[in-house]
């Protein structure tokens, strides 16, 4: 019976409920340690370079190279550089096609659970990279594992811009911009490697200590205090809900017919247009970043051997910094304006890669920094701003779904400046960049059509405030001139006034003789004064008050 009771007098566990400050600085932490560290490809390079990764790849090839790093030589050639650089392709492709299920997942598991899943697999994936390096189908599973869970330890910390409904756009880009600080984490793990004590097979002792400091922690820590369910405690803006997709989202269906559904009743919507061209913008554009990521190495390189491949790796850290910026001018300009604005510095990166001038290099460095500060966070923004809240897993998971299909033509594209054209250094690369200015070209040209529908929705709200704002100016004016009818009945009324004020003042006015004309006509500019006043501050009251009704 004491058990019993003592069992009954157990309080339930509840999960802690930070405040939204508190808990914007640990989100921010703990994206800093896991958010998408695979994107500081260049430190990641560098681990399986001293690893051994691919090296017997080199054995049967004729031109060899060599790579440089933190001040020794390792043998390169064209397979090992595909070899390695692919890793960045197979991840990112996984990244991408995988996030319209991580959206899926997120509106059905909620935000809490997948969260844990996915640094329990990237957990899993660290240590693999880190015991055999030298394995191809190690390396593959484990980049894919990276690629798939890089969305779900991400898109759930998302549901914390809700508890700021006027700044949600600021909040994500702050989120984004520790996302970007995160690709200084590979570096950091490199510059430990390189020291002299590390041997190339204790690579598991740097990804074991990462793994556990950082996808382990946050795991814990999120499993604590992430929000169990993507909800948002405040209704829907009415101007968001202007542009509600009407589907059914019926929880008794299963989860591949609820997307059936999504997309058949989607594809009748007036927004098709808006969101097909943001897919088709945003697919070419991560494609093209994407591609930045794995062959900056040989693009940022001119033919008197000038190399920008070190400004790069920090143009690369230091993209968190244009984030909040960016982000408060998504609040207020739109994000259809951003959105180009990015799209513009990444064209402009690859006309300046396609210039052999180490100036030019440097440029396409500074393009870079811009382009790549709200890449992906652009996509949410602009989803958060002209889609609902109830879909936005699905329909940013579509868009990044798309992506992670185009991003796979980086595969060929790649093997095409390293292999057919190999022998053509570094000019091969530069053929690379006048492909990719076609590509941004027409990216640029979807986003310009985004700009134009924002704007002529901003536009048309404006007019109809204008509007309102017009017509009760008109209506304040009426009752400040009113018409002739009402005039005379207050002259009327006035001159019955100023006849009874005068009956009643009889002989104790008159004293002096009859009253003076100047002293009567002052008197009855006063009575008709005050009349006037006095009818149109009680018509425009009873107006006013009519509006507010309806």
């Amino acid at each position: 019976m004491a058990k019993s009771k003592k069992r009954g007098n157990r309080k339930k566990f509840t999960f802690p409920n930070p405040k939204p400050i508190p808990k914007m600085i640990a989100y921010v932490l703990m994206i800093f340690l896991t958010g998408c560290t695979y994107w500081g490809w260049s430190g990641i390079q560098e681990l399986l370079y001293k690893a051994g990764s691919y090296e017997n790849l080199c054995d049967n090839v004729l031109e060899k190279s060599v790579m440089v790093i933190g001040g020794k030589e390792y043998i390169d050639c064209g397979p090992r550089k595909s070899g390695i650089n692919n890793l960045f392709t197979i991840a990112y492709s996984a990244h991408f096609i995988t996030s319209v299920f991580t959206g899926a997942f997120l509106d059905s598991l909620g935000s809490k659970y997948l969260y844990v899943i996915g640094q329990a697999l990237n957990l899993v994936a660290w240590i693999f990279i880190g015991a055999l390096p030298k394995v191809h189908c190690v390396l593959v599973t484990s980049f894919f594992v990276i690629g798939l869970t890089a969305e779900s330890i991400y898109m759930p910390l998302l549901s914390l811009s809700y508890n700021f409904p006027n700044k949600r756009s600021l909040v994500i880009s702050l989120l984004g911009s520790s996302r970007s600080l995160s690709y200084f984490i590979p570096s950091l793990m490199s510059l430990i490697y390189q020291l002299e004590f590390f041997k190339p097979h204790y690579l598991y002792i740097i990804c074991t200590v990462y793994a556990v400091l950082g996808n382990l922690v946050c795991m814990i820590v999120g499993f604590l205090i992430v929000d169990v369910r993507f909800d948002s405690p405040l209704e829907e803006p009415e101007e968001i809900q202007e542009f509600e997709l009407r589907i059914d989202s019926s929880k008794t269906l299963p989860l591949i017919d609820r997307a059936k559904n999504f997309f058949e009743k989607a594809l009748t919507h007036d927004q098709l247009k808006e969101y097909s061209c943001l897919a088709f913008c945003s697919s070419i554009f991560l494609a093209a970043i994407g591609f930045v990521n794995k062959s900056h190495r040989e693009m940022l390189v001119s033919s008197d051997k000038k190399s920008a491949v070190e400004i790069f790796r920090y143009m690369n850290i230091l993209s968190f910094i244009p984030g909040p910026i960016l982000g408060k001018l998504v609040d207020i300009w739109g994000a259809g304006i951003i959105l180009w604005l990015l799209h513009s510095f990444c064209l402009g990166y690859y006309i300046f890669t396609a210039l052999d001038l180490y100036a030019s290099k440097i440029c396409a460095c500074v393009c870079y920094f811009f382009s790549s500060s709200l890449c992906v966070s652009i996509t949410y923004c602009y989803v958060n701003q002209r889609f609902p809240r109830k879909y936005f897993g699905v329909l940013v998971g579509f868009i990044f779904f798309v992506a992670g299909i185009v991003n796979l033509f980086n595969i060929p594209l790649y093997n095409l400046g390293s292999k057919t054209w190999e022998h053509d250094r570094p000019y091969n690369f530069m053929r690379i960049s006048y492909i990719l200015v076609g590509c941004m070209i027409l990216c640029l040209m979807g986003s310009a059509y985004l700009v134009m529908i924002n704007r002529k929705g901003f536009s048309c709200r404006w007019w109809r405030s204008k509007k309102n704002k017009n017509k009760t100016k008109e209506d304040f004016d009426k009752f400040l001139m009113p018409n002739e009818d009402v005039m005379d009945n207050l002259m009327m009324t006035s001159q019955d006034n100023l006849e009874n004020l005068i009956s009643c003042s009889g002989d104790s006015t008159s004293s002096n003789g009859d009253v003076e004309l100047g002293a009567g006509e002052g008197l009855e500019e006063v009575v008709v004064k005050e009349e006037k006043s006095r009818i149109v501050e009680t018509e425009f009251k009873d107006t006013i008050e009519k509006q507010e009704i309806i």
